[in-house]
């Protein structure tokens, strides 16, 4: 029974660890990803 909480618990946290890891990454590289499309189309209407 406490083997199986304590597993449990593990779990938890490393799903939060891969939530975590998977904004971490895919905020700032959505962000880079706007400003170059904006940076690309302003220079297509120059």
């Amino acid at each position: 029974m406490l083997n199986f909480s304590y597993k449990e618990t593990i779990m938890e946290v490393n799903i939060l660890g891969l939530i975590a890891t998977a904004l971490f990454i895919i905020i700032p590289t959505s962000f880079l990803l706007i400003l170059y499309v904006k940076t690309a189309s302003q220079n297509e209407d120059l």
